[in-house]
């Protein structure tokens, strides 16, 4: 029985052999840079820029949000609503209180809007006409 499971693994490891060293024969060979357009690479960077700027106008679009909420609470009343603070400075632990659906949605949109003149801004940086006769 012994002899059956000794042979029975030095197949398996023979076997896994032969498959890594089958692997290092079929080695993906990098893309040319003519394989692709040149508007699908703007489209990739524009993607990367967006995606990549989004948590950032969460951040700040909510951010905004509170500190002009908290402020414009000040007028309203005798004085500022603690409930109304921005975030760090806020009475409780709730991070989104007080937010009605349709201000999340508005805030959401917002900051999608922001992040998409990001990726708008940054196309333009990137394709600026390099003589200009005022430079």
């Amino acid at each position: 029985m012994k002899g059956l499971r000794a042979a029975a693994v030095v197949c398996l490891l023979a076997f896994s052999a032969a498959g890594a060293l089958a692997e290092d024969e079929h080695v993906p060979e990098p893309y040319a840079p003519e394989e692709f357009p040149a508007w699908a690479h703007d489209l990739r960077r524009a993607e990367i820029v967006f995606f990549g700027s989004l948590p950032f106008s969460l951040f700040f679009t909510f951010e905004a949000y509170d500190i002009g909420r908290f402020v414009g609470s000040g007028f309203d009343t005798d004085g500022f609503d603690s409930l109304l603070a921005p975030w760090p400075f806020r009475a409780g632990s709730e991070i989104g209180a007080g937010y009605t659906t349709a201000e999340k949605g508005w805030l959401i949109a917002s900051a999608l809007t922001v992040s998409l003149c990001v990726s708008v801004v940054d196309f333009l940086i990137v394709h600026r006409p390099e003589k200009r006769e005022d430079r």
